[in-house]
């Protein structure tokens, strides 16, 4: 057979291509001290919401008040914060403790509740619609980089939805600046 029938007869199959790089990079583990923070944290936030739920009227279970159940929360986030803090004191130094790295994404997270608790002051002072217009935005724009006009039309879209079903629809008493 000639040349050009024996390339002609062998199927040609093209060669696999690299496989993408993860757009996810390798989480680093974080060391005993970030261990000991991830765990001691839950419980200075439990603690906190236990003190203003009990500011609450409690009830009990047959008969709840409005600090039941943000007080069974708050314990349920002291417990989970005692585990942790007692599993990262405890691990051996050569062990892996679960504990990854703080990195930029910690700082977003920790942005975004900064934005809320201030969304949260703000709230009943202001009122819901621009304080939820802010927050969606700047979650969106700066938090999700999505572009600025596709930020302030969903924040606005989104605010409007959540104002026409809670306020209109369900009669929720949310303070409110817009008046229908």
């Amino acid at each position: 057979m000639s040349e050009a029938v024996m390339a002609y007869s062998e199927p040609q199959t093209p060669e696999p291509e690299a496989p993408e790089e993860d757009a996810f990079e390798e989480a680093r583990p974080g060391g005993r001290v970030q261990a000991v923070v991830a765990g001691v944290l839950p419980v200075a936030i439990g603690a906190f919401a236990a003190w203003l739920a009990f500011g609450l009227r409690i009830g009990s279970l047959t008969d709840p008040g409005p600090g039941l159940w943000p007080l069974i929360v708050a314990g349920l986030l002291v417990a989970c914060g005692v585990g942790i803090t007692i599993v990262a004191a405890t691990a051996k130094a050569h062990a892996p403790n679960g504990t990854e790295a703080f990195t930029r994404g910690t700082a977003a997270v920790l942005c975004a509740a900064g934005a809320l608790a201030v969304y949260a002051s703000l709230f009943e002072v202001v009122g819901f619609e621009a304080p939820t217009l802010l927050l969606l935005f700047a979650w969106l724009r700066f938090l999700g980089r999505e572009s600025w006009l596709s930020s302030a039309v969903i924040a606005v879209a989104a605010t409007a939805v959540a104002y026409a079903l809670f306020i209109l629809g369900l009669g929720v008493p949310l303070p409110h600046i817009i008046a229908f």
